[in-house]
C-alpha cells in the first residue's frame, strides 16, 4: 500500500503545474509524468487480478485452447510474444497500446491535461493493471471520440471493430453516437427508464418461458460481488457534473459527453457491480474527458481541490483493494526484474 502512496502523491506533483524561478515547467513535467504512470504499468509483475492467467498462457507452452477464445488482435500479440520466450513482453505491448492512444487523446482534447491524467488514473488505471484486453479497447474507444465529434462515423465505426478485435464486449460503443447526436436531458431519462424495463421485462421472460432460470441464477450470483459503492459514486459524480453543466445547453460537447457517462452509470444497477461495472467502463472513460473540461472554467483552487479529490479517491481504492480477504491484487508491487520467469512466484498460488 505504501508503493501506491508513493505513486499517486508522485503523479500529483509531476503533473500539477508548477513553476521554477520565473520557468513554467508544467508541460515537461507532466509528461515525466505520463512517463512514470506508463513504466509502472508496463514493468509490474503480478499486479492485478488477472495477470496470473494471462501470463500461464506463453508459460510453459502456449496455451492455444484458451487462446481460441480471444480476439483477433489479442490473439496475434500472444502468438508475437511466445517465439521470443519472455511473457511480461505481451503485458509491456498491452501497456504501450493502452498508455499511448489514452494520454494522446487526453493531451489534445481537454482543457486541463493535469486532471484528465488524474482522472483516469484515479477511476481506469487498475483497468490496465488487471483485464488488459478490455483495458485496450477502452483506450481505442477513448481515441474514437475525435470521429463522434466530427460526425466522422464511419471512421468512428472503424474504431469500433478494432476496439471488438481487442475485446468482444466492446461493440456496446455502437451506440454512443445515438446518444451522442440526438439525447437530451429528457431523452436521458426516458432511456435510463427504458432500459430498466426492458431489462427486467427480458430477464422475466427469460426465466419464466424459455428455461433460462439456471443461468439467471448464476448472474444473480455476480449481481452480488463487487463494485456496490463504486456504482453509487460514480451515478452522483455524472449527476453533479450535468448540475455543473447546466447551463451549457444539450448541444454542447460536454452535455453530449456527459449524456453517454451517465446512462452507462445505469448498468450495474442492472447487472450488479462487477458485470454491469465492466460493461459501464465503455461509457464512463470519457469522464477522463469531461471531468478536466468542466473544471477548467472554476477557479484554480477549485480545480486543485478536484484534482487532491481524485487522488484520494484512488488512494482508497487501493486501500480496500489492499485488504482484499481473498487475494489483494495490487499489493504487493513487484517488477518484473525481481523474478524468475521460467518459475514465477504468484501470490495467487500461495
Amino acid at each position: 500500500m505504501l508503493f501506491w502512496i508513493f505513486f499517486i502523491v508522485t503523479v500529483l506533483f509531476l503533473v500539477m503545474p508548477k513553476r521554477i524561478g520565473v520557468r513554467k515547467v508544467s508541460d515537461d513535467c507532466q509528461w515525466l509524468g505520463v512517463l512514470f504512470i506508463t513504466i509502472v504499468g508496463v514493468i509490474r509483475f503480478d499486479v492485478g487480478f488477472d495477470y496470473p492467467g494471462y501470463y500461464n498462457l506463453l508459460t510453459p507452452y502456449l496455451d492455444e485452447v484458451s487462446l481460441a477464445r480471444f480476439e483477433p488482435i489479442c490473439k496475434f500479440l500472444f502468438y508475437a510474444v511466445y517465439p521470443i520466450g519472455w511473457p511480461p513482453l505481451v503485458f509491456i505491448l498491452f501497456g504501450l497500446i493502452t498508455y499511448g492512444l489514452t494520454f494522446y487523446v487526453l493531451k489534445r482534447y481537454t482543457a486541463n491535461f493535469p486532471l484528465a491524467i488524474i482522472t483516469y488514473v484515479a477511476f481506469f488505471y487498475v483497468v490496465s493493471l488487471g483485464p488488459i484486453r478490455q483495458g485496450a479497447a477502452m483506450a481505442v474507444v477513448l481515441y474514437s471520440y475525435r470521429y463522434m465529434r466530427a460526425n466522422d462515423f464511419i471512421r468512428f465505426i472503424v474504431c469500433a471493430v478494432i476496439a471488438v478485435m481487442l475485446h468482444k464486449s466492446a461493440a456496446v460503443c455502437l451506440i454512443f453516437p445515438i446518444i451522442y447526436k440526438y439525447f437530451n436531458l429528457k431523452w436521458l431519462v426516458i432511456g435510463g427508464i427504458g432500459i430498466f424495463i426492458l431489462y427486467g421485462t427480458v430477464i422475466y421472460a427469460l426465466g419464466e418461458y424459455l428455461g433460462y432460470g439456471v443461468y439467471l441464477s448464476a448472474l444473480q450470483k455476480y449481481e452480488n460481488t463487487g463494485g456496490t459503492i463504486t456504482r453509487f459514486v460514480f451515478l452522483a459524480i455524472n449527476v453533479v457534473l450535468l448540475w455543473l453543466t447546466r447551463k451549457s445547453g444539450d448541444g454542447s460537447d460536454v452535455r453530449k459527453l456527459l449524456y453517454i457517462t451517465t446512462f452507462g452509470s445505469l448498468f450495474p444497477f442492472l447487472l450488479g457491480g462487477h458485470l454491469g461495472g465492466r460493461m459501464s467502463w465503455y461509457f464512463m472513460v470519457y469522464l477522463c474527458i469531461a471531468i478536466p473540461n468542466v473544471l477548467s472554467g472554476f477557479p484554480v483552487m477549485v480545480r486543485r481541490s478536484g484534482g487532491m479529490l481524485l487522488a484520494c479517491y484512488f488512494a482508497l481504492f487501493m486501500y480496500i483493494a489492499s485488504n482484499n480477504p481473498m487475494k489483494a491484487p495490487y499489493t504487493p508491487y513487484r517488477t518484473i526484474f525481481s523474478i524468475d520467469y521460467e518459475t514465477p512466484d504468484f501470490k495467487f498460488s500461495k
